[in-house]
């Protein structure tokens, strides 16, 4: 299982995007009870749900880990796990992962903060949002929360093919070694 972490607009959504359309991994779509942004589809990019259908689901024990994270909550589903597959999940999330999976490769995604306030800008984010955001962010995001990480790349001055590149071929290795 590839897993990407990293903070706000580190470019995990993008980088995930390349993964699964030029190397043939499969996106792991998570849970969330957030609001659908432009562009967006259900089931594509999240399982969009209520909140009702997302406390169901942690009821019935359905979710590998679940968290709570700038006011929403996020989940995996355990019928989602496969090692074709790439997931974005925050700190908590990759920690979970790695107490309940043998076979994760955890990717670390670092980036200059003002480049991250630009992506939030361009993308549409409320001012107030950004901000918010980038202070949690500082803490929950740092290296020292992760109970693994097996490459970091600093996605600042890269490409995203570049990127991609780089972390599908790092996976590739690790898949093949195991």
């Amino acid at each position: 299982m590839l897993v990407l972490v990293g903070p706000s607009a580190s470019g995990k959504s993008a980088i995930v995007k390349c993964l699964t359309k030029k190397y043939g991994l499969d996106k792991f779509v998570t849970c969330t009870t957030r609001k659908i942004r432009v562009g967006e589809v259900n089931n594509v990019d999240y399982h969009f749900l209520t909140l009702e259908e997302f406390s169901n689901l942690y009821n019935d024990n359905e979710f590998i880990e679940t968290v709570y994270y700038n006011g929403n909550y996020y989940g995996t589903l355990k019928r989602e796990v496969n090692d074709n597959k790439v997931v974005i999940l925050e700190p908590q999330g990759l920690n979970n992962f790695v107490s309940v999976l043998d076979s994760v490769y955890a990717v670390y995604l670092q980036t200059d903060e003002e480049v991250m306030k630009e992506r939030m800008i361009l993308r549409g984010d409320n001012i107030l949002e950004i901000n918010k955001r980038l202070e949690n962010d500082r803490i929950l995001f740092s290296k020292d929360q992760l109970k693994k990480i097996d490459l970091t790349i600093n996605t600042t001055t890269l490409s995203i093919e570049e990127i991609t590149a780089i972390i599908y071929e790092k996976y590739k290795e690790y898949c093949d070694n195991r």
